[in-house]
Order: structure tokens, then sequence, then C-alpha cells
């Protein structure tokens, strides 16, 4: 039930545990070299809050329908993960990059320099467009 836990965000395995660094690391369908070819993803602290609230404002909605948003920003952020660039960018003079929830009106707003990636808004498709470009990507 740790699933349900973390779409609750209460106790279990959280999105930003451990400073902050979000994902599985190295993959176990990392090809014959041993390594993984995807990138760490860290979450800001805020990014983290609006994904635990958009989660728990869904279980409350329906009970298990928290549950399947998270998982829906999962498969997000392993795609992220895996192919960064494969995501439009946001607007021209911006470093964000958007990857847009399929079943949920949400987009993940990151950025993808050096070797890592940086989360820096779950934000609502529909609400409040561009309320986190004052965030800093460091």
């Amino acid at each position: 039930m740790a699933r349900g836990a973390r779409a609750q965000g209460a106790g279990g395995a959280r999105w930003g545990e451990r400073g902050g660094r979000v994902g599985r690391g190295s993959r176990a369908g990392a090809r014959a070299t041993g390594r993984s070819l995807t990138r760490p993803i860290l979450v800001r602290v805020d990014a983290q809050a609006e994904l635990d609230e958009a989660a728990g404002w869904y279980e409350r909605r329906r009970p298990g329908l928290g549950i399947e948003f998270v998982r829906a920003v999962e498969v997000a952020l392993e795609a992220i993960a895996e192919a960064p660039e494969s995501s439009p960018r946001w607007q021209a003079g911006y470093p964000y990059r958007k990857y847009v929830l399929r079943r949920f009106p949400f987009v993940v707003f990151f950025t993808a320099e050096g070797a890592g990636i940086q989360i820096v808004a779950f934000a609502h498709a529909k609400r409040r467009p561009g309320y986190w470009r004052g965030r800093s990507s460091q």
C-alpha cells in the first residue's frame, strides 16, 4: 500500500525524499554494458508540494484516483529520464521543456541541462499559466 501512501502524501516512500532525488536511478533494463541509460531526476520542493496537493485532491474525489494520477506522473518521469530532449521546449528564450500527461490535465515542466534533470513544476494545464517561471532551475 506504499503507493496509496505516496498518493496521499503520508508515510512511506514519497517523491522528493533523500535530498529531493526522484526516480529509480539505474534501470534493470539497462543495456549489456550495465550502465544506466537514464539521467537522475531532482524534484524541487515546491514542485513536490504541487504533486502531493494534486494527488490528494484526486484521491478525495474518488478513492484510487490519486494513485492513478501518481502512476501517470511516474510514467511521465520515466519517459523524461529516458529521452528529455524529445519533449518540446516551453517557449523560446526559456530553458524549460514540457511533458503533457495523457489522462490528467497536468504538465511537467523541467530543465535538462548537464548530467541531470530538474522538475520545476507539476502545473495544471488550465490554471495560472507560467506562474512557476520565477523558479530557479538550480
